[in-house]
């Protein structure tokens, strides 16, 4: 049997850091899906992915749980959207002239 595999760990994390969290995923995927043949986790520092089909020039669109805030901005909506957009921004800018092309806000 043939299996893909790939795995992304986030611009600002060490290569210490991103092997622990690749090895975490590894494990966590044998013990909660031993039998499932497509598997992706995502975690904070990390995403790993396989599949048993060409995974490198599919986009996967299946399976996914979305998880939504439950608290709600009952006050200053305007500023609270302003401070996202320009937080947003921020990052973008200082990725987008980042080697690594990653920043956080």
């Amino acid at each position: 049997d043939r299996v893909t595999g790939l795995f992304l760990c986030r611009g600002d994390v060490t290569p210490a850091v991103c092997r622990s969290c690749v090895a975490f995923a590894v494990n966590e995927t044998l013990a909660r899906c031993p039998n499932e043949r497509e598997v992706t986790l995502y975690y904070d520092e990390c995403m790993l992915r396989y599949s048993n089909g060409n995974i490198l020039s599919t986009l996967n669109t299946n399976g996914g749980i979305i998880l939504y805030n439950t608290q709600n901005v009952t006050s200053n909506q305007t500023g609270f959207r302003n401070l996202v957009l320009s937080t947003i921004n921020q990052a973008a800018t200082v990725a987008s002239s980042s080697p690594r092309r990653f920043a956080t806000g």
